[in-house]
């Protein structure tokens, strides 16, 4: 997460027209300090942002342009593995029809498929 949160930052910052809209960030449970941290950093850069919880989303949805995730991992199909929550926001914005953006690095791309949540290797999970 750390990447990303120096991906945005950075994009936000040289884009003036990016700088005027107003960010929705989510806070994340467990408490995510990385967002928080985020989040002061676009405060501090000028940038309207709210920092919102995960069961706000839903509320959110409405106002928003696109959607960007950070991932852990993209799989050889497409298919994304990120902490818990990010299936839920993907799926509100698809509902909302919203797009969504995922960012990450070249080196998190792996070639493989899983096919079911289980088939996920353990040390990719969360709940180790």
């Amino acid at each position: 997460m750390f990447e990303f949160k120096a991906f945005v930052t950075q994009f936000v910052g040289q884009s003036a027209s990016l700088r005027m809209q107003e960010w929705f960030i989510v806070r994340g449970v467990p408490l995510n300090q990385h967002r928080i941290k985020l989040y002061e950093e676009l405060v501090l850069d000028g940038v309207r942002c709210q920092l919102i919880n995960d069961n706000e989303v839903g509320y959110y949805m409405h106002q928003v342009t696109c959607v960007a995730l950070g991932a852990e991992v993209i799989l050889e199909n497409g298919a994304i593995l990120n902490r818990a929550g990010t299936s839920m926001v993907a799926l509100i914005a698809h509902h909302a029809r919203k797009p969504v953006y995922v960012f990450a690095e070249s080196y998190k791309f792996l070639r493989k498929i899983y096919l079911t949540q289980r088939d996920i290797p353990q040390r990719f999970r969360e709940d180790k």
